[in-house]
């Protein structure tokens, strides 16, 4: 929360904003991330899912969390495919990268798989190099 000098108190900014030194005391002149600069000179939240929205507005977003994608024509966050850590490069259904304990299986679309079935049996972090169902490393 920002706060602004006046007639030597500091008074708070809205609670989502960075700064209020220009538009004073309750509003704001910058909003925090997740949040967007409304008409009233207040923070409101972007869409779900999102990190920015300053670019294009208050229930908008400029770009995503890890796991989802930004759709350009609603500018909105789309969720990647199940176990996808990003889908960017190539698109929602693809995965670019996996999250931990999972591997990129590559043919039509890019999926991820488990590094292993048997949970029980490791705790695998990692299997990029050696493939699905193979540790290269533990947690």
């Amino acid at each position: 929360v920002g706060y602004i000098l006046s007639s030597s108190n500091c008074l708070a900014c809205d609670p989502n904003c960075l700064s209020c030194n220009t538009n004073g005391a309750g509003l704001c002149d910058t909003c925090a991330s997740g949040y967007s600069l409304a008409i009233g000179k207040t923070c409101a939240p972007c869409a779900d899912y999102c990190v920015y929205c300053s670019a294009n507005g208050v229930g908008k977003c400029d770009s995503c969390i890890p796991g989802y994608i930004l759709n350009t024509n609603t500018l909105l966050c789309n969720k990647c495919a199940d176990n996808c850590l990003s889908c960017i490069t190539k698109g929602a259904s693809n995965c670019d990268t996996c999250n931990s304990g999972y591997v990129i299986v590559t043919g039509s679309t890019n999926t991820c798989a488990k590094c292993l079935s048997d949970p029980n049996t490791y705790l695998c972090s990692s299997c990029n190099t050696n493939g699905a169902g193979k540790c290269d490393t533990c947690i």
